[in-house]
């Protein structure tokens, strides 16, 4: 009994997440998957790195305005607001250290999805062995897959 309460300890602070392939632009990212609300409140905050991915797609089951901010955010984002398959604008989030202060961005129209992609993507080991598809600006879901990351606080 006392292992059973250890593992899913361990399970609950270690949150599993999906990951998805997606295409924005023409370059493919690995991206942690936030499609319900403890996610989406938590999103990327307190991360200083991220392990097997580039960033997090918010996945909402409606559109609206939606709002971001970097409160307890230690990653730099480029942040695209995305209305069903079509990107709508992109915005910079700087990190809170960076800015020393909150900053709140709002989409700039309602949309049902929210891109955010670390900007040292480029260097980021989640990129290995990805190669790059013209999608003439496109957005495309490639695939989908179970994966494990290691949450930095």
């Amino acid at each position: 009994m006392l292992l059973a309460g250890i593992i899913l300890y361990f399970v609950e602070k270690n949150i599993y997440k999906r990951t998805i392939i997606y295409t924005l632009n023409g370059k493919k990212y690995r991206l942690l998957v936030a499609d319900n609300n403890k996610e989406w409140l938590e999103g990327l905050m307190y991360h200083r790195q991220l392990e097997n991915a580039d960033g997090m797609m918010f996945i909402f089951p409606d559109k609206a305005v939606r709002h971001f901010w970097n409160k307890n955010t230690y990653l730099d984002l480029d942040v695209y607001w995305i209305d069903e398959d079509k990107i709508v604008g992109k915005d910079f989030l700087p990190s809170i250290e960076k800015s020393s202060r909150l900053i709140t961005i709002s989409s700039p129209k309602e949309v049902n999805k929210v891109v955010e992609v670390v900007t040292s993507v480029k260097k980021s080991p989640a990129r290995a062995g990805l190669k790059s598809v013209e999608e003439n600006g496109a957005l495309k879901e490639d695939f989908a897959e179970s994966s494990t990351f290691s949450r930095q606080k």
